[in-house]
C-alpha cells in the first residue's frame, strides 16, 4: 500500500491478492466494497486506487497486499 497526502485528504494505493475464480462482476463487487470498508475507516482517505493481482501471478515479489 502507497499513501500520499494531498492538502487535507490522502490518495491510497493498493494491490491486492483476489480471491481466486471471481468473476468480473463479482471482482468488480469486491473492489467497490474495498474501497468503501477503506473510506468509512479513513474519510480522509479521498482517491483509492486498488489494482488486483492473482496471487498465482502476482510478480511483487513482496506478497502484494492481503486477500479480499
Amino acid at each position: 500500500m502507497i499513501t500520499t497526502q494531498e492538502g487535507d485528504y490522502l490518495a491510497v494505493a493498493i494491490r491486492a491478492r483476489m480471491r481466486e475464480r471471481a468473476d468480473g462482476h463479482r471482482l468488480l463487487q469486491d473492489i467497490a466494497d474495498c474501497r468503501r470498508a477503506l473510506q468509512r475507516e479513513f474519510p480522509r482517505a479521498r482517491r483509492v486506487f486498488l489494482e488486483p493481482v492473482h496471487a498465482a501471478i502476482d510478480d511483487v515479489g513482496d506478497g502484494g497486499g492481503d486477500a479480499a
